[in-house]
């Protein structure tokens, strides 16, 4: 068994009065693939955010290759090859949409290298 890449303990975040995020931990082993899911509004957004950087966590600590990364800013994360991509979704302009989902499902069928 490797050690974790990204390791999250007891991560806590609170906006005023309200907590987002209680105690988080969370281990991930270099090539996994892991994801996050829940209802709007469950703190997944706020998590990516506390990984990167754009936002602080109010308790915890978030480790990349054992190197502390709370209280590092998003150019020090960067260096770190912590990145953030935003998802975009996009369409093709003058198509129907029954011809956009056939789109989508040829590339989610063609092999992947």
């Amino acid at each position: 068994m490797t050690a974790a890449r990204l390791v999250l303990q007891g991560v806590d975040k609170r906006f005023g009065t309200v907590s987002v995020l209680r105690a988080v931990d969370l281990c991930l082993e270099p090539g996994t693939r892991t994801w996050l899911s829940g209802a709007n509004g469950a703190g997944k957004s706020t998590l990516l955010d506390l990984v990167c950087g754009t936002q602080t966590p109010d308790a915890g600590t978030i480790r990349l290759d054992g190197q502390r990364l709370d209280g590092l800013d998003m150019p020090a994360r960067f260096r770190h090859g912590m990145v953030r991509a935003w998802q975009l979704p996009s369409i093709f302009a003058g198509h129907r949409v029954c011809d956009q989902l056939a789109a989508a499902w040829r590339l989610r069928q063609a092999p992947r290298s």
